[in-house]
């Protein structure tokens, strides 16, 4: 699960799941059908996300989305 800065902003599993795929650039029918949901409930997901990171856009989204896993992918490169 990420998390940027509180448990406001914490992002469930699902939301994870959908980040990564707005981050692949999917719209959410395409989100809908790789995740095995309805139409409605990626919109859903993808709307809490934008809330959670206080952004207006999908790419703002993703831009965040990869920042913090970047920075998770070069905190866990640099741990013993």
């Amino acid at each position: 699960m990420l998390s940027i800065n509180n448990n406001d902003r914490e992002l469930t599993k699902r939301e994870d799941e959908v980040l990564d795929c707005v981050i692949e650039g999917l719209n959410n029918r395409e989100i809908a059908e790789k995740l095995t949901i309805t139409h409605h409930t990626s919109k859903a997901h993808v709307s809490s996300i934008l809330h959670k990171f206080g952004v207006k856009s999908r790419t703002a989204a993703a831009r965040i989305g990869i920042e913090m896993r970047h920075a998770i992918h070069h905190q866990d490169s640099t741990q013993p």
